[in-house]
């Protein structure tokens, strides 16, 4: 049977149990549309209000569902592919599957610099882990493959299929042969060389002191293994912004996230550990802090060979990237001495780690652990009156078990900012994979986008969007996403009429000319409005509680404006120090070296 390549796009989609697909309409991708229209019982094509948006819902939607199915965007030629390059990145970034599927000029026009015409392969390339543009009608079918499984497989990402408007149209021999499945990387666990490695480590481990294990978004999968080895090995566990809610973060045994703006207690933990266990992360300078510096105990206990740095990670490319990261401050010899690696799946190597025998007592660890959290609690300048970011995030903290049962389905997104470190610090994290937030790029202006994907990925779980000001307004035409779709979110905007985080290292390190970080807002409760959308506005401590009360409560799509006054994110590790550096009060500030450059 005889079928246009659009509509075994649309079809191979709907196999791959693809249910939502985000995009813009334009004329190289109608034939598409077309074919959407027709099967609009079975997929739904969410237009939203730019391709750049369409590209982060496609990515809220997948890391909302575990990084289990990829997020899919559809776009026109031109403009509609470089609004993607964006939101390629950022997936790119944060190791995110996602499927850009692009439609091109004719094929005969192609290099004519036709209308709406860009070379997309080339604009994509170093953001995508494959791309290739569609030549031929039959190469549609093996591509799609291709791109699925390349997307899904360590470490995930995204790729990009690019498809002139002509090819879209050519009808192919479609037969009832099914399309291939996402097919994991295969790794041959029980090789001699990885139990060797396995073994060793296990030797080191029972023979470690001080052991703590940084536990990244790798681990989302496998968190009930980690908890269990966590326990069975007494072990604490700090994480990255995307490993939060791994370990329940009631556990005592939870160091909660470690980094820039992480927990005091998981700083000074990982500083003094003779043995440093990542196991899917990738060591990023926002962690890391200044690496000379990084983990020196550890260091030295690899370089006596009776502990060290372990990096476990399913992708030898991310295992590569980051001996290469090591090597530019220590000689390589010496890095083969304190680091190693082992190539696997976390939930493999936690799984054999439980089948080991223990042989270690951290009583004394333990106890120094908890003296770390005793004594370095979160601070913020409060005030009993002006309210801060972190009064309204801790209500919301405390609240949300007033009305919910359980966590577990509770998903946060946010954009990037104070809010965002306030939101990791001040939320307890008891489920792996609820905080839906960017990660390596940094990108302001996911939290609404976020918030929509993952609605449509979780129709029945509340999405709770915080915000800052400045991150809402680079995407609060999405509103108009929520209003077509009628769908429910809660988006709170910590409103301090500021980029906060950057005036602030204006101020400490580019001796306060302040340029470009204070902002003239709209009033938002008039923009809510006119979507449709209602709003609660909060201007101080007194109202708090209520107003976020009902936030918490109204069964439809909600936007509370906190009018919050500006405040510095604690504690700060300052560019070239120490993770046990930090400034952890305003009293420090007058420590610091103003010298140094501000934060990349």
């Amino acid at each position: 049977m005889a079928i246009s390549v659009s509509k075994y796009i649309v079809r191979y989609l709907i196999h791959k149990k693809v249910r939502h697909v985000f995009g813009y309409s334009g004329g190289a991708n109608l034939p598409l549309l077309n074919e959407f229209y027709n099967y609009r019982d079975r997929i739904q094509f969410v237009k939203n209000s730019t391709e750049m948006s369409s590209g982060f819902c496609a990515e809220g939607y997948t890391k909302s569902r575990s990084l289990h199915i990829p997020g899919v965007v559809v776009t026109t030629s031109g403009p509609g592919l470089t609004n993607c390059i964006t939101s390629l990145q950022n997936a790119y970034s944060d190791g995110s599957p996602l499927v850009l599927i692009s439609c091109q000029v004719p094929l005969n026009s192609i290099g004519t610099d036709a209308f709406q015409e860009c070379n997309a392969i080339e604009l994509t390339r170093a953001c995508t882990k494959w791309n290739k543009q569609i030549r031929h009608k039959n190469e549609i079918i093996e591509s799609l493959d291709i791109a699925f499984n390349c997307s899904i497989n360590p470490r995930k990402g995204p790729v990009h299929i690019d498809i002139p408007k002509d090819i879209l149209l050519d009808e192919i021999i479609h037969t009832d042969k099914k399309p291939c499945n996402f097919v994991q990387n295969k790794y041959d666990y029980s090789s001699m060389n990885t139990r060797n490695k396995i073994d060793k480590f296990v030797k080191r481990l029972n023979s470690s002191k001080c052991p703590v294990i940084i536990a990244g978004g790798g681990c989302n999968n496998s968190w009930e293994l980690l908890r269990k080895v966590s326990i069975y090995y007494n072990i604490p566990v700090a994480t990255t912004i995307h490993g939060m809610g791994v370990v329940d973060e009631n556990h005592p045994l939870s160091l909660e996230m470690m980094g820039m703006h992480g927990n005091p207690a998981a700083n000074y933990a990982v500083q003094s550990s003779d043995m440093i266990i990542s196991i899917g992360s990738r060591f990023d300078d926002r962690i890391t802090g200044n690496l000379r510096e990084f983990g020196k105990n550890a260091m030295d206990a690899g370089l006596s060979d009776k502990g060290g740095i372990y990096h476990i990670d399913s992708s030898l490319l991310q295992i590569n990237k980051v001996r290469k990261l090591f090597n530019k401050y220590h000689h390589s010899r010496i890095t083969d001495r304190f680091l190693k690696s082992i190539e696997t799946t976390s939930g493999n190597f936690l799984k054999t780690l439980l089948q080991k025998t223990i042989n270690r007592k951290s009583d004394n660890w333990i106890e120094t652990i908890d003296r770390f959290k005793n004594n370095n609690p979160y601070y913020y300048d409060q005030d009993s009156i002006k309210m801060k970011g972190p009064d309204v995030i801790k209500c919301i903290n405390r609240r949300i078990d007033e009305f919910y049962p359980s966590r577990e389905n509770i998903f946060f997104t946010t954009g990037v900012g104070n809010h965002q470190m306030w939101t990791c610090q001040h939320i307890t994290w008891t489920h792996p994979g609820r905080m839906i937030t960017s990660g390596s790029l940094g990108t302001m202006g996911v939290g609404v986008p976020f918030a929509i994907g993952s609605k449509f990925a979780n129709p029945h779980s509340t999405i709770i969007c915080i915000d800052g000001d400045s991150s809402f307004t680079m995407t609060l035409n999405e509103l108009q996403t929520v209003l077509e779709n009628k769908i429910d979110v809660k988006i709170a905007i910590l409103n301090d009429s500021r980029q906060q985080m950057v005036h602030v290292w204006q101020k400490l390190f580019h001796n306060e000319n302040y340029i470009a970080t204070d902002n003239k807002n709209p009033n938002f409760a008039i923009i809510a409005k006119a979507y449709g959308i209602q709003t609660i506005e909060c201007y101080g401590k007194h109202t708090l509680e209520k107003t976020v009360d009902k936030f918490l409560t109204l069964n439809k799509s909600v936007i509370a404006v906190f009018h919050i006054e500006p405040e510095m994110c604690f504690p700060l590790v300052a560019p070239g120090k120490a993770l046990n550096e930090m400034i952890l009060h305003k009293n420090d500030l007058k420590k610091l070296n103003k010298n140094i450059n501000a934060p990349n």
